[in-house]
């Protein structure tokens, strides 16, 4: 349990954060691939559309979308491995693709570890965390950033 929450960790620690510049980038490619051409000839659209099903088939059939459906189950609320995996497969998504991780399960991680006194991993985890997603809008993201400060 502890292993991968240093993995995670390291994972934060040892990637610099991407620019402004670089997330929009990724993320207008991201989002690029994922649009269909109306004003494309037929085959073209026809193309365009078996792409993105096939697309959503390897996503629905993804690693990061089998942890995620799991993580939404209340028994698994307090399931740290599986919200560190989920955290892990949410960052490598963010790297190739500019897309923020929500932050529940990273507000689950900081709760979880605190609770089971794992402070100077749970401080590392939010530097680590905030060094990317610090500057991100939201409730639970502003929570996470104060939590730091604590």
């Amino acid at each position: 349990m502890i292993a991968i929450a240093k993995e995670l960790v390291q994972l934060l620690e040892g990637t610099a954060p991407l620019s402004e510049e670089q997330v929009s980038h990724l993320y207008e490619a991201h989002q690029k691939a994922r649009r269909i051409d109306f004003l494309a000839p037929e085959n073209v659209q026809k193309e365009q559309l078996s792409c993105l099903e096939d697309l959503a088939k390897n996503e629905a059939s993804s690693e990061l979308s089998t942890l995620w459906n799991q993580s939404l189950s209340t028994e698994k609320a307090n399931d740290l491995v599986l919200h560190l995996k989920l955290l892990i497969a949410f960052f490598n998504k963010y790297l190739a693709s500019g897309e923020v991780p929500p932050p529940a399960s990273a507000w689950r991680v900081t709760v979880i570890l605190r609770k089971e006194k794992e402070i100077e991993i749970d401080r590392r985890f939010l530097q680590g965390w905030c060094k990317h997603f610090g500057s991100s809008r939201g409730v639970v993201y502003e929570k996470i950033a104060k939590r730091l400060q604590q």
